[in-house]
């Protein structure tokens, strides 16, 4: 009790931040929380503080939610749905039992699913784009992670969920020039589950949460901020 009590006490300087920044100052007042929390769960699972990571990792989406919400001025549900999906795979991904694993992924699958949909209005279904991030991801899926994973159910699943990141990608890639921040955000999670399949498959991945967390943590950020940028009625 006594290190929950320290681990929330760590967080108090970030909400008194969070709550008496003037009402000008609301974006960067999003963005310190939201880059403290990062920075502090990042810290948490190089340190194996399991307590600091419990409580900082599921914080970072619902900031994320909040900005969105009430930053945008156009909602779109289907980001705030990937948010949802993606921090409850967040939750799941702490779990150590394959069970937690098989769920995040799910979990993560409906988030890709969710951000397609809010992105599709803009595919354009150029060859170029379609090949090129087919080529990326199968290219390092059968060739990388495939013949590593020995339960052949689980790699359908991951097939599964490859394609469904992959619809993701090329649909962002359709907002270029338009919506840079989202293209880019879209190539910084694919790259962020890229590391995560490496490292579990694979080979070990030295720092891992480190490149895991600063793609997946950016990749998130630059999505939601694309999205509350663009005032397009396509979007």
């Amino acid at each position: 009790m006594k290190k929950s009590c320290a681990s929330l006490q760590k967080l108090f300087p970030l909400i008194k931040l969070f709550l008496f920044l003037p009402q000008s100052m609301k974006f960067y007042r999003y963005f310190i929380v939201y880059f403290g929390l990062l920075i502090g769960q990042i810290l948490s699972v190089l340190i194996e503080s399991s307590q600091g990571n419990y409580i900082l990792k599921p914080a970072l989406m619902i900031v994320l939610g909040l900005f969105y919400t009430f930053q945008a001025k156009r909602l779109h549900y289907g980001i705030l749905a990937g948010l949802f999906f993606s921090w409850l795979g967040d939750i799941l991904l702490m779990g150590n039992e394959e069970i937690f694993f098989l769920s995040g992924i799910g979990c993560f699958l409906l988030a890709q699913l969710s951000y397609f949909f809010s992105f599709k209005k803009w595919v354009s279904w150029q060859i170029i784009s379609i090949v090129l991030m087919i080529t990326l991801t199968f290219g390092f899926y059968f060739g990388y992670i495939y013949p590593f994973v020995s339960d052949r159910t689980l790699s359908h699943i991951i097939g599964l969920y490859v394609s469904a990141i992959t619809a993701m990608g090329i649909a962002a890639l359709s907002m270029v020039p338009r919506n840079n921040f989202i293209a880019l955000g879209a190539l910084l999670f694919i790259l962020s589950d890229a590391l995560i399949a490496w490292d579990k498959f694979n080979s070990p991945i030295r720092l891992s949460p480190l490149w895991i967390m600063s793609t997946y943590g950016i990749a998130q950020w630059l999505i939601v901020f694309g999205a509350k940028t663009d005032h397009s009625n396509r979007f």
